[in-house]
């Protein structure tokens, strides 16, 4: 069963990766053709209606995942892990008040778990990768390096923690931060 929860949950993520790249790429992108302004244009318009779920649903999926590796597959939660769950688990309350009472104001500020989270990941998944300096930074009964999941020759669950605070992230600034860009209305 674990391993079947592990591909779906890393093909979600590798979609997740496409997705976030091809929005990154046409926001990037906007100023100079007027096809990547009027996708962004939908995007948001998209997000705009069905942000208040969406999101919810990315860290409770998140969420249960890894509660599911840790209590049902026995998979120990290291130290980074604990960290990330901590910029994680809280999110889903949050995101939950937010889509309850139909307030914006939880998701904006949800960036504030977010982007700490993409920081710990990002180290994390760089411990994973290098495996610098284990006895320095890691407990050795639960090292940090350990590769519970390697799917697709880079799909960790550091790299998957990473998608979830990414994709809210993103959200978050299409939503709430981003300002109307009128580059090619007149």
């Amino acid at each position: 069963m674990t391993e079947f929860v592990t591909l779906v949950l890393a093909t979600l993520t590798v979609i997740s990766h496409v997705i976030i790249f091809v929005v990154l790429f046409f926001w990037v992108t906007q100023k100079q053709f007027k096809v990547a302004y009027q996708f962004n244009l939908q995007i948001k318009k998209y997000l705009k209606t069905s942000h208040k779920w969406f999101p919810l649903l990315i860290v409770l999926i998140g969420s249960l995942s890894s509660l599911y590796y840790s209590e049902v597959s026995g998979f120990l939660p290291c130290e980074f892990c604990w960290y990330e769950r901590i910029a994680m688990y809280p999110l889903v309350p949050f995101l939950l008040v937010g889509w309850v009472i139909k307030e914006n104001i939880f998701l904006k500020w949800s960036i504030l778990l977010t982007i700490p989270g993409i920081i710990l990941t990002i180290y994390h998944y760089q411990l994973q990768l290098t495996q610098f300096n284990i006895n320095e930074i890691c407990d050795l009964t639960v090292p940090c390096t350990e590769r519970w999941i390697w799917e697709y020759g880079y799909i960790s669950m550091p790299m998957m923690a990473l998608t979830i605070f990414l994709s809210v992230t993103i959200i978050s600034i299409y939503v709430c931060w981003r300002k109307e860009d009128n580059y090619y209305e007149t």
